[in-house]
């Protein structure tokens, strides 16, 4: 299994979680350009299953030992987004994104990354349409998902969360 953590600029909180429950996880800046998030995945496809946790997120114990034993086509844990402009998380947990999922290595044979680079906030969505002929979302559970607003604001007097621009496991 090859577990990657894509990042633009890693939060503190993920850094830690991987440290401690996915030491031999990769970290691979996607900070170059849009296609980088795809670059990254198109080097990694058709190896091994692969286990994808974004730069804001906080897994748990359960979660690589979780993946490691599932025999579905992908399995995802997921999260709460903030709702737009910042404000608390929703009561909508997402589940289809790329934030913590593992795409197993069978399902990876099924579909195809294409030839042409795919933005990184069209990814998700260009993987799901494919994703969805062949099988349905498999949801462990739910993991912390530290995203900051876009406009640099605290969330009700708590400071955004820290990030740390050149991590190391």
């Amino acid at each position: 299994m090859i577990i990657l953590a894509p990042y633009s600029s890693m939060r503190l909180l993920t850094l830690e979680a991987l440290r401690k429950f996915a030491p031999q996880a990769k970290l691979a800046s996607t900070r170059s350009d849009v296609y980088a998030y795809w670059r990254v995945l198109k080097e990694n496809w058709g190896i091994d299953d692969l286990v994808l946790i974004e730069h804001d997120i906080e897994i748990t114990a359960e979660v690589i030992p979780a993946f490691t034993a599932c025999d579905k086509l992908w399995c995802t844990y997921g999260y709460r987004p903030r709702l737009q402009g910042g404000g608390l998380p929703s009561n909508d947990i997402w589940d289809r994104s790329l934030g913590c999922t593992k795409l197993s290595l069978e399902l990876q044979r099924l579909i195809s990354l294409g030839d042409e680079p795919v933005s990184w906030d069209n990814l998700d969505h260009t993987l799901y349409n494919q994703i969805v002929l062949h099988t349905g979302s498999h949801v462990h559970g739910v993991v912390l998902h530290h995203h900051e607003p876009a406009d640099g604001t605290w969330i009700l007097g708590v400071p955004l969360p820290i990030v740390v621009e050149n991590p190391v496991l």
